[in-house]
């Protein structure tokens, strides 16, 4: 082996190594959002049970939430009317906290499972929370066949 041989091996271990690097980091510092929605909070105002919409960047780039909506099945949504405005997302800022109130979604109680919160960012990117795992009590005592 020749001393252009190693260096030309070294070259290319070097080179795909670098690469590696360069992926890993461009897929760590992605903006990423954890979206979640719980039921049945009381609100401390108010005296009324509302949802509450928590919203956190876990990425390492900022993100610009554009709005908050809550997805109702099919093509129907509920916007957030606070939410309208948009906020900037940090990495490590503190979640944002968006409140729904629960009166008026008794029509929706057959097919509870189906809400989830919905984020958009500034991207274009969409975000939602889980399924609920408990039924709300606005939802409780309604004929599910």
């Amino acid at each position: 082996m020749t001393l252009t041989d190693l260096t030309a091996f070294a070259g290319l271990v070097f080179g795909v190594i670098g690469a590696a690097l360069g992926i890993a980091s461009f897929l760590r510092d992605r903006a990423s959002i954890d979206v979640s929605l719980q039921w049945d909070m009381v609100d401390s105002h108010t005296n009324k049970k509302v949802g509450v919409v928590r919203i956190q960047n876990i990425g390492r780039r900022p993100v610009y939430v554009s709005h908050v909506a809550i997805h109702l099945g099919g093509t129907q949504y509920r916007l957030l009317s606070d939410s309208i405005r948009g906020e900037r997302l940090g990495e490590g800022d503190p979640p944002l906290i968006k409140m729904i109130p629960q009166e008026g979604l008794e029509e929706f109680a057959r097919n509870w499972w189906l809400l989830r919160a919905q984020v958009s960012d500034s991207t274009g990117r969409v975000w939602t929370s889980p399924m609920a795992k408990e039924t709300p009590s606005w939802a409780r005592g309604t004929d599910l066949i």
